[in-house]
């Protein structure tokens, strides 16, 4: 494997709502793949530079909207990348193929289903992510606090949340139940989707869309848990973790805590440039948890990250 680390611009570009992606050449590496647009950086580019110029040659657009999503390693057998990926919502120009590639325009969902090179599935989660992953707090009464905990649902669905994690520590394992059974179809109705901080199998039976691990389930896994058709999240805490969660193929991860936390007090925090250390090498989504709120979205994604995860920052 060359020990040179190629910098790649890769452009997700947001037509309506349908997403942009190019056939590659027959004689290139990968040739044959769909592929998201960009290509390699040249000489003292930086990133947002390549993605204009890949842009203009590859597809004779200027980007006027556009922002950072995420950086992916990957290492293939013959060399090793690091994807700079940028949204793009608004451009300049006639869209087309100028090097006479073939160009579509794909649903989210039917991302999934084209055959992208390797690196380019990471791509496709963060694209099928939010920027913000919701966290519920700990509840200690389900007959007292139920009521109060479904009135604060309901406003951080109606306000567009769109991936939760249903986090109870305090609540039995009956009472879980049953607030899951509630929660899943309310979420559902709002097309949030709902991840199971529990056993896995309690994901497969209740209809929920996915498991959270946390660091002790993660631990003692040696497979992924779930099927492709489900997501799988994971807390991770150090670089043993994290490269435990590459090797269960989960589709994203959770890292912290960035600051000091009213939920995890005495716990110091990493910061950014910690974060940005973690993920530097993880080809998957990760997101910030800690003291996190929106304002903090640009910043996780500055340092590598999908964006932020919060608990209490939420819900009250």
């Amino acid at each position: 494997m060359s020990s040179e680390l190629i910098h790649v611009v890769v452009a997700v570009i947001y037509d309506s709502d349908a997403i942009v992606v190019a056939k590659r050449p027959d004689h290139v590496h990968k040739g044959g793949f769909w592929e998201f647009p960009g290509g390699k950086f040249e000489a003292g580019e930086s990133s947002d530079d390549a993605l204009i110029r890949e842009l203009g040659e590859e597809l004779g657009i200027t980007p006027l909207e556009y922002q950072p999503l995420i950086k992916i390693p990957y290492h293939y057998p013959e060399k090793s990348v690091l994807l700079h990926v940028w949204t793009v919502s608004r451009w300049y120009g006639r869209l087309h193929g100028r090097e006479g590639q073939r160009i579509q325009r794909v649903s989210l969902a039917e991302l999934s289903d084209l055959e992208f090179p390797e690196a380019n599935r990471a791509v496709i989660s963060a694209c099928q992510l939010p920027a913000h992953y919701v966290i519920t707090p700990n509840i200690f009464d389900l007959e007292k606090q139920c009521a109060e905990f479904m009135t604060n649902l309901t406003r951080m669905l109606d306000d567009g949340v769109s991936l939760m994690q249903l986090r109870q520590t305090s609540l039995s394992g009956s009472d879980y139940v049953a607030l899951a059974k509630v929660v899943i179809p309310r979420c559902h109705s709002k097309q949030c989707r709902v991840l199971l901080n529990s056993k896995p199998d309690l994901a497969l039976q209740l209809g929920a869309d996915g498991v959270h691990l946390n660091r002790y389930r993660l631990q003692s896994l040696v497979d992924r848990p779930l099927g492709k058709e489900f997501l799988v999240a994971a807390s991770c805490h150090n670089e043993q973790e994290l490269s435990q969660a590459g090797l269960l193929q989960a589709d994203f991860a959770i890292v912290g805590p960035i600051n000091m936390t009213v939920t995890h007090p005495g716990h110091e925090g990493i910061g950014w440039e910690r974060f940005g250390q973690l993920v530097a090498n993880m080809a998957m989504p990760v997101y910030a948890i800690g003291g996190m709120s929106s304002v903090d979205i640009a910043t996780a994604r500055c340092w590598g990250g999908q964006g932020i995860a919060t608990i209490t920052a939420s819900w009250y």
